[in-house]
C-alpha cells in the first residue's frame, strides 16, 4: 500500500483502546482539533450576531403589497403595476417587470392590508421620486423615496413602521 493510502485506511479504522472515537484520551479531554472547532464556532457565532442587526438610520420592514405608478406618456397617463418589497419612514423598494423612468415626482397608488382581517385593503396615494431602476433576476428594483403624502396616507403607512407615528419624520 502506498502512504496516502496507509493514511486513509488508518483513518477508517476503530480507535486504539483508550481513545474515542474524536481522537481523545477517552478522560474527556479535548483535542486541540476540538478546542479550535469550538472556537470557531463561538467566533462565527458573533459575527452572525453583530451582523444580524439593522445598521441602517431608518429601520425597514418587508412587505409584499401590491401598488401602482401613473406614468405620463406621449398617449396619456398610463397605471403600471408594482409590489413594493420593503418600506421605511422615507421611501419604499419595489419590483416591477417593466424599466421605468421620470424625471418629476410620479403618484403611487397603494393597497395596505385592511386593519379588519375580512374588510377591504385600505388605499393610499402618495407621491414619490422615481430614480434609475437595477435590474435584478426578472425585475426592476427602484428605492422610490416620499415626496408628499396624500390623505391620511402618513397615518395609514406609520402603523407597519417600527415605532409607528413616531418613526414618520
Amino acid at each position: 500500500m502506498s502512504q496516502p493510502e496507509e493514511a486513509i485506511a488508518s483513518e477508517n479504522q476503530i480507535p486504539p483502546a483508550g481513545q474515542d472515537a474524536s481522537g481523545g484520551n477517552g478522560t474527556g479531554d479535548k483535542t486541540d482539533l476540538q478546542q479550535a472547532l469550538e472556537q470557531s464556532d463561538e467566533i462565527a457565532e458573533k459575527i452572525v450576531r453583530q451582523h444580524n442587526h439593522e445598521r441602517r438610520e431608518l429601520p425597514r420592514k418587508i412587505v409584499n403589497w401590491h401598488a401602482t405608478i401613473a406614468i405620463n406618456t406621449p398617449s396619456g397617463e398610463t397605471s403600471v403595476p408594482i409590489l413594493i418589497r420593503d418600506v421605511s419612514a422615507e421611501d419604499f423598494d419595489v419590483e416591477c417587470k417593466f424599466n421605468l423612468s421620470s424625471t418629476k415626482p410620479v403618484l403611487v397608488t397603494v393597497a395596505l392590508p385592511p386593519r379588519n382581517p375580512h374588510g377591504p385593503p385600505e388605499i393610499i396615494q402618495l407621491t414619490v421620486s422615481m430614480p434609475s431602476a437595477i435590474l435584478s433576476h426578472d425585475a426592476f428594483c427602484f428605492r422610490m423615496p416620499f415626496v408628499k403624502f396624500h390623505g391620511k396616507a402618513r397615518e395609514a403607512l406609520s402603523r407597519f413602521l417600527p415605532g409607528g407615528k413616531d418613526s414618520m419624520f
